[in-house]
């Protein structure tokens, strides 16, 4: 199932950042994944296009989409014609939501100070003259999305570096500042924005699916001793980062981690989204859902040992689309690991649910 109303946000600027030569992190990602979603997408989002149009002409038909699609105008067609160049960078007192002062700060010296290239800011996160920008830029764009879908629209946010492994001090694991964290927090302390809908209600409670192989091991560090933001994590375990036991829960029972073996397949995924995920989700009740998307869960994918195929991740997705659009809840997707480049944009395409 395809929402009605979707946006895609993604930047240029995300291709600024590279870590050197043969890191699976590489602009290649996606770059492979925006020229698909251009060629697969833009029939699909023309008409989408079109029917915003109309409904900008006669807002009388639908009065509480009225901010939503001058949200969507404002943006519409800046960029190619699969997605929207969108994003702009976080600013220090954003990231300090979720991320202690003195880490931004050596963050910021390091990658400023003169020297070869790449170079490390943390536990395996080389980066490059460009890197900076991208991870500011990738914290910025999801922000956007979390205010974009508290306007009633679904919207993914094509980012790099990704973000689920920094922690509130440290960064590592590709990872740079952690942009779902910060998305999640920026909801929190701006309860409501311009253009929300009336049926849409105030964001005192967050959450995070996380269903990339990897456990969201700096995700679950910023929100452990947050009352109001969940972390519900699918992943593989044992596998980097070695964290992510189900005993694992919390300060405030606010932790929820679903640790599946090597092997797991589509239906593994699918029911622990159904059975264990989704109802976890239920009872905390949140009022923003931001789904870490790593597919790095594929087959073949060089750094797992998993099995889901592209087929299994439009499952996934429309499992988790369907429980919020039952509850009224805003969706945001957020793109994390995913290192087979060749069939990453088959997976990341079949999430939308765009069309082969």
């Amino acid at each position: 199932m395809t929402p009605t109303r979707q946006c895609v946000l993604s930047s240029r600027v995300f291709l600024e950042h590279d870590g050197g030569p043969a890191h699976p992190e590489s602009p290649d990602r996606l770059r492979v994944l925006l020229g698909a979603l251009n060629a697969r997408a833009a029939p699909v989002l023309e008409r989408q296009r079109q029917a915003m149009a109309k409904l900008a002409a006669r807002p009388d038909q639908d009065p509480l989409l009225a901010d939503a699609v001058a949200a969507v105008q404002a943006v519409i067609g800046m960029g190619d014609p699969g997605w929207v160049e969108g994003g702009r960078a976080a600013t220090v007192a954003e990231l300090e939501r979720a991320h202690d002062p003195a880490h931004i700060a050596q963050v910021l010296t390091i990658a400023a100070a003169p020297g070869p290239w790449p170079r490390d800011v943390g536990v395996e996160v080389p980066i490059g003259p460009g890197s900076l920008k991208a991870a500011l830029w990738s914290a910025g764009t999801v922000i956007e999305a979390v205010d974009l879908a508290r306007r009633g629209i679904e919207v993914w946010a094509l980012v790099r570096p990704p973000g689920h492994h920094a922690t509130r001090r440290l960064s590592q694991g590709f990872c740079v500042f952690n942009n779902v964290a910060v998305g999640a927090l920026h909801a929190l302390a701006r309860p409501v924005v311009d253009g929300q809908p009336a049926g849409v209600p105030r964001t005192t409670r967050v959450a995070v699916l996380d269903w990339d192989v990897h456990h969201g091991d700096g995700t679950q560090d910023i929100f452990w001793n947050e009352p109001h933001a969940t972390l519900v994590s699918i992943h593989q375990h044992p596998l980097y980062p070695e964290s992510g036991a189900a005993d694992e829960r919390g300060a405030h029972d606010n932790i929820v981690n679903i640790p599946l073996g090597s092997g797991s397949d589509d239906r593994d995924y699918c029911n622990a989204i159904a059975d264990r995920a989704l109802p976890a989700l239920t009872a905390r009740n949140p009022d923003l859902l931001i789904v870490s998307a790593g597919f790095d869960a594929q087959v073949g994918d060089p750094l797992a040992g998993m099995l889901v195929t592209p087929a299994g991740f439009g499952r996934m997705a429309a499992l988790v689309r369907s429980w919020a659009q039952a509850r009224g809840t805003p969706l945001v997707f957020v793109l994390e690991g995913g290192y087979k480049v060749d069939t990453l944009a088959d997976c990341v395409l079949a999430a939308m649910g765009v069309p082969e």
